[in-house]
C-alpha cells in the first residue's frame, strides 16, 4: 500500500522478484507519466552498491569505475 509523505504525496514500496530487465526503460516510463516526480532508481548514481543478501553482503562494483 502507498506511504503518504508529510506534504501528503504517495510513495510507493514496489519489489520485483526477478528483478528490473530494463532499469533505464522503466525509469523512463515512469518520469514520462504526469505527477510522478522522481523514480527512487537511482540510476547512474554510484560507483559502487551495497546489497543485503539473505547469506550476507554482497557488494557490486560500476564496470567503468565512473558514474554519470
Amino acid at each position: 500500500s502507498p506511504y503518504r509523505t508529510d506534504g501528503g504525496h504517495l510513495i510507493y514500496d514496489c519489489s520485483f522478484e526477478n528483478g528490473i530487465a530494463d532499469p533505464e526503460a522503466l525509469e523512463r516510463r515512469l518520469n514520462a507519466r504526469p505527477g510522478i516526480i522522481e523514480s527512487g532508481l537511482f540510476l547512474g548514481m554510484a560507483n559502487h552498491v551495497v546489497v543485503a543478501r539473505p547469506r550476507g553482503l554482497e557488494v557490486l562494483n560500476r564496470p567503468n569505475g565512473v558514474a554519470r
